[in-house]
């Protein structure tokens, strides 16, 4: 019987772990793990932190610059917004000086940096295998290339979605 030993980051730190006797019984697995349903609630309530979108922390640059260079931004979001209203899996929020955009697991994140003169965004997703998060950074010279990159990105979701839908209706 091959039994694999769990180790860093997805070991139980509060769990108390104990190997079953090598009966070879696959169905008793190879440990068995004792721990209370708070201590798993208290486990999964840290991890849902841990994983909360980096950018939606972030200190924004907020200020007249900021939100009046956003400006045609923002209100791109809001036809977008009104545009995609019926996808239930997509969710907009629209800030004076930001816009964040919700797609299952990855979140996307777009504003003005003043001090750089240029729109920036990010995009968080989960590293589901390997554990954490991962973001990337993305900067535009104008509002139009910020825009067109938010429309890009819902545009491949939507795409995706309607496979997905096109997939269970046994098309």
């Amino acid at each position: 019987m091959v039994v694999r030993e769990l180790s860093g980051a997805h070991e139980p730190s509060s769990a108390v772990l104990s190997r079953f006797s090598e009966t070879g019984d696959p169905a008793h697995g190879a440990y068995r793990l004792e721990e209370s349903m708070s201590e798993v609630r208290d486990r999964l309530r840290k991890a849902i932190e841990q994983q909360r979108p980096a950018s939606a922390m972030r200190p924004r640059g907020t200020g007249d610059v900021a939100v009046e260079a956003f400006r045609p931004v923002r209100r791109a979001a809001e036809e977008l917004r009104d545009e995609i209203k019926n996808l239930s899996d997509l969710h907009l929020s629209i800030e004076p000086d930001s816009v964040g955009i919700t797609l299952y697991d990855r979140y996307l994140w777009f504003s003005y940096d003043a001090a750089r003169r240029s729109f920036v965004g990010s995009e968080t997703h989960s590293l589901w295998m390997e554990g954490g998060v991962h973001e990337d950074s993305y900067k535009w010279p104008t509002a139009e290339a910020c825009i067109e990159a938010m429309i890009q990105a819902i545009a491949r979701y939507v795409a995706l979605a309607g496979s997905a839908a096109w997939v269970r209706s046994g098309r």
